[in-house]
């Protein structure tokens, strides 16, 4: 940063914030940022998808609302549902 900032006759500030040509963040973006930390959780999933569905099917079977309406959503059966509730 450019601490070389004076104030003119009229009190205002002189000079930019930044030094041009000067990287604020030389180190750059992490390695295992954003788009690499998605990719593995992805293919965690996608390696767990037969255990980690059983235990959100039996977490619904055992009253847990939050992962009943999961496997609603998932499946898209609210229509099924009022259907047999209307009839």
């Amino acid at each position: 940063m450019n601490t070389s900032i004076n104030a003119d006759k009229t009190g205002k500030k002189i000079g930019h914030r930044f030094t041009a040509g000067i990287s604020g963040n030389p180190a750059g973006r992490p390695k295992a940022s954003g788009v690499d930390k998605i990719a593995k959780f992805k293919e965690t999933i996608d390696k767990n998808i037969n255990s980690v569905f059983y235990k959100v099917l039996d977490s619904a079977l055992n009253g847990n609302v939050e992962a009943a309406r999961l496997i609603f959503d998932a499946y898209g059966l609210h229509d099924r549902l009022t259907d047999k509730e209307a009839a």
